[in-house]
């Protein structure tokens, strides 16, 4: 198990990037930080568990992962589900994973990002 911190596109950039032509261009020109917000740190054993646990079917993924114990913290109130173009982080190395169509793009590998990069 690992611990992988989960970034949501913000709601004001959400369908500008859903349309942009190039995603890493337009984190770039805007900001990373200026786009996505922390949501919240998961335990997990891959990204595509991460993705996984953070979708709500029949129940919110964050009162699952309490119940769990998988959500070790959480930085925003009822965060919608994981979806294309939001970032997993992997404390093992540092990599950001964009989430894609099918399966996740390797943004960058930055270890110093803070990992504690509030909303």
């Amino acid at each position: 198990m690992a611990l992988y911190t989960l970034y949501h596109v913000k709601p004001e950039h959400f369908s500008n990037i859903m349309f942009a032509t190039d995603v890493k261009e337009y984190i770039a020109e805007h900001g990373f930080k200026n786009v996505y917000r922390n949501v919240g740190m998961i335990e997990a054993d891959t990204l595509d568990d991460v993705y996984a646990l953070t979708q709500h079917l029949y129940d919110s993924w964050v009162l699952n992962g309490r119940q769990e114990g998988w959500l070790h913290v959480l930085f925003m109130q009822s965060p919608r589900s994981t979806s294309v173009n939001d970032v997993i982080r992997a404390s093992t190395d540092g990599s950001r994973f964009i989430v894609s169509d099918f399966g996740f793009e390797l943004l960058d590998a930055d270890p110093d990002l803070e990992v504690d990069l509030l909303p």
